[in-house]
């Protein structure tokens, strides 16, 4: 025997062979082709499918409708698929219009039949342009679902993929919403669901369909004004209808430039003002009760599941998610009654973001849309309504903007504290930066209240004139709280203005509230009725701030401001008159260089004592810039420096001035003066040991420079840190505490400021030190100055003063 399958057997006896006729086991038998049902893998369910190959040996090779295949299935396993379709006249005819599976694919494709062939098969053009030849009879079925599909739910409204449903999971009796990801051709169906879960072959008596009641029974147009389910994610997006397919089916282009095709009608709903008032949307102030307590809670929608429940985000932090829409209401905006008309006055919220911005209504669109022109110049197009509030006087003083000043029931505790402003989140809450450094996001309008400036704007110099480009005022920068003087740049036209600052900075959109003139009000006093003149002595407040400074007019800008040029060097531009007095307070001047504690003037170098910062503890340290305004810049033996000093602040190191001086010096001052050219010695960075060297420079404020005998060389040495080279009576008169190995000490790490607690683990003589840190540290060849015992208070910089 030669078998279909390619063997071949040999000598095979008469009584294993039977003959292949067409007798009683037709109806058993099965040809290529043939529609069946079969029991995938022996289990109890029938799948149905198509007979692929005949093995000739009583089995098939079966290709299942849902893509599965099995091989050498037996007959017993697999019955005939009941006629009924054909008898029932599921013949195609030429026109006839169709659902076909395009090249075999799950999903339905609407068309017609363009072809009829002989063999069972159809040429069929799709609706989308495709053709498709020779389709099998199965893949296809007739158009003929209209209304009722809409209407009935029962076993002949067939489910589709991309259908929003409720299924029963798993059996257990409560239905979840989630969506048909695939038809499997047998009544039952893969299902996504909305929380993430997947499910296989759900029989279709455990689905539910979702559909939403009216919203079949108005028509989609080209052109509608639409939100859709972009890509059956669950979240609707607006846009607008680009093509109408005729199945039911549309072509969008969304607002955010995506486009997608084929979008199912029930994933569309239309966006008009009317029908969609019991509708909530993603962005809706509303009130929720949360978790079903009984009490309700502000709060916005930021999600529509598509299935009547919504995601929350309340006002206090608080999120919650698939909220039924019968837990929810509304939070009306009574001012929403009156219509916007071209010309009108708005604030809109550009492209869709958080700020408005002021502008004009040029064009009333009739969908509920609107062209905005806006002041700053940009134009837009189709702006929706709710993005839109009319700007008028009489509701707006309810209303708070992004800087005002203003008080807040900090986290609803009942007491307010004053701050501003910082973002309007468009839907009556607002983020707010108090006076104090705190922060907080989304203060409901009702525990803000704004600060009462009546007394302050009484007082204001601009009185009521409107301020114009060019115009010098003062502002207050970014609503610190501070003015600052400048000009106005740029008038807006909407009470806003660019300001372009005396000190170079710059600032858009400043409110009118924020700004006041320049005037006389407060310049009587400064002037004195006198004309400030190029190279006039004056003192000046450097930068606005409190303290004047002396210098000299270097140019009139002849619009009330002045160049100055300071006697420290600085430079300033264009200072108001205001800022500026003229130099002829001498008598407070002399008076606290009467108080001074040097008496006498105290020169660079001079080793004094000064109350850092204004402190009442005295710290030693040394004069290192005299300032022509009677301050002076100290240097302290610690480490740390300060500047314009006052002279009240500083005495001499140790009283009694020169008497002092005359005991440090080494030359003691009795007129051996050093020169260019001396042989010194000298103690190199203040150090103990003295190093030989010779003057290369005599700077004239008791500072000298030195070349070394070892190559190195040193600036700016104090007087009394060298003395003539091999003198006697310079002796060794710096007394250098000694510390001992092991001994408790505190150093200043690496010379800073601050002192550490360690312990001295080697002396390297020449009173240098290895030190081990109690903080795990440790450092080497640390000088003596820089050290002080813990155990028996000996100091190393007592050798330094």
């Amino acid at each position: 025997i030669a078998y279909d399958d390619g063997e071949r057997e040999t000598r095979v006896a008469k009584r294993l062979i039977r003959s292949k006729d067409g007798g009683g086991s037709s109806s058993d038998s099965f040809r290529e082709g043939d529609k069946i049902e079969a029991r995938y893998r022996g289990r109890e369910k029938y799948y149905p499918g198509k007979i692929d190959r005949d093995r000739r040996d009583g089995t098939y090779d079966i290709a299942y409708d849902d893509g599965e295949r099995e091989t050498r299935v037996e007959g017993r396993l697999i019955r005939a698929k009941e006629s009924s379709s054909s008898s029932s006249g599921e013949k195609f005819y030429l026109g006839d219009k169709v659902d076909a599976r395009y090249r075999g694919r799950e999903k339905y494709y609407p068309g017609k039949v363009g072809r009829a062939h002989a063999d069972g098969t159809y040429d069929i053009d799709y609706d989308d342009g495709e053709k498709e030849t020779r389709v099998e009879e199965r893949l296809i079925r007739k158009r003929e679902r209209g209304s009722s599909r809409s209407r009935s739910r029962g076993a002949d409204d067939r489910l589709s993929e991309g259908d929003k449903v409720e299924a029963d999971y798993r059996g257990r009796g409560k239905f979840y919403p989630g969506k048909i990801t695939r038809d499997r051709g047998d009544d039952t169906y893969d299902i996504s669901y909305d929380d993430g879960e997947r499910e296989t072959r759900v029989a279709k008596r455990l689905i539910r369909s979702t559909g939403g009641g009216g919203g079949g029974s108005d028509r989609l147009e080209e052109g509608d004004k639409v939100e859709a389910d972009y890509r059956g994610r669950g979240k609707f997006y607006p846009g607008k209808i680009t093509r109408d397919r005729g199945d039911d089916t549309y072509d969008i282009s969304y607002d955010d430039g995506e486009r997608e095709t084929r979008v199912a009608k029930r994933l569309i709903r239309k966006l008009d003002g009317g029908s969609s008032g019991g509708r909530l949307r993603e962005g809706d102030r509303i009130e929720a009760d949360y978790r079903g307590r009984g009490k309700f809670y502000p709060g916005k929608i930021t999600r529509d599941r598509g299935d009547d429940t919504y995601d929350i985000d309340y006002d206090d932090g608080e999120r919650e998610t698939r909220v039924a829409k019968r837990l929810i209401r509304s939070k009306e905006g009574s001012g929403g009654s009156s219509k916007l008309e071209e010309g009108d006055k708005v604030e809109a919220r550009y492209r869709g973001r958080e700020k408005y911005y002021p502008g004009k209504i040029t064009r009333d669109r009739g969908d509920g849309t609107y062209d905005i022109s806006y002041d700053d110049g940009e134009r837009e197009t189709r702006v929706e309504e709710r993005l839109i509030k009319k700007k008028d006087g009489g509701g707006g003083s309810d209303s708070f903007r992004e800087g005002d000043k203003i008080e807040a029931d900090y986290r609803g505790r009942g007491k307010f504290y004053p701050g501003k402003i910082s973002r309007d989140r468009g839907d009556d809450t607002y983020d707010i930066d108090y006076d104090d450094g705190e922060r907080e996001t989304r203060v409901s309008k009702r525990l803000i209240r704004k600060k009462d400036r009546s007394r302050s704007r009484s007082r204001s110099p601009r009185g009521g004139g409107r301020l114009r480009e060019g115009d010098k005022i003062e502002a207050d920068y970014r609503g610190r709280g501070r003015f600052y003087p400048g000009k106005i740049d740029r008038d807006r036209r909407d009470g806003t203005y660019d300001i372009a600052y005396d000190d170079g900075e710059r600032e858009t959109r400043v409110e009118e509230r924020l700004i006041r003139k320049k005037g006389g009000s407060r310049s009587p006093s400064p002037k004195r009725g006198r004309k400030l003149r190029e190279g006039a002595k004056v003192q000046a407040r450097y930068r606005g701030r409190s303290k004047f400074y002396p210098g000299r007019i270097e140019r009139d800008r002849g619009d009330g401001t002045y160049d100055i040029y300071y006697d420290d060097g600085e430079k300033e531009t264009r200072v108001a008159e205001d800022l500026i007095k003229s130099a002829d307070s001498g008598s407070d001047r002399s008076r606290s260089r009467s108080r001074s504690p040097s008496r006498g003037r105290m020169r660079v170098g001079t080793r004094v004592e000064a109350r850092y910062r204004g402190k009442s503890r005295y710290y030693p340290g040394k004069i290192s810039r005299v300032r022509a305004d009677g301050t002076f810049d100290v240097s302290y033996d610690d480490g740390e420096s300060e500047t314009r000093v006052l002279a009240e602040y500083i005495k001499s190191s140790g009283g009694g001035g020169s008497s002092r001086g005359d005991s440090r010096s080494p030359r003691g001052r009795r007129g051996s003066r050093l020169s260019e050219g001396d042989s010194i010695e000298a103690r190199y960075r203040g150090r103990s040991k003295y190093y030989k060297g010779k003057i290369r420079r005599d700077r004239g404020d008791g500072t000298f420079d030195i070349d070394y005998d070892d190559g190195e060389q040193e600036t700016r040495v104090l007087e009394e840190y060298i003395r003539p080279r091999g003198g006697s009576g310079g002796g060794r008169d710096v007394s250098v505490p000694k510390f001992r190995r092991g001994e408790r000490i505190e150093a200043r790490y690496r010379g800073r400021a601050k002192y550490y607690r360690g312990r001295i683990s080697r002396e390297r003589g020449d009173s240098l030190y290895d030190i081990d840190y109690d903080d795990g540290e440790s450092e080497t060849r640390v000088a003596a100055h820089l050290i002080r015992s813990l155990e028996s208070g000996a100091s190393g910089i007592s050798s330094l003063d």
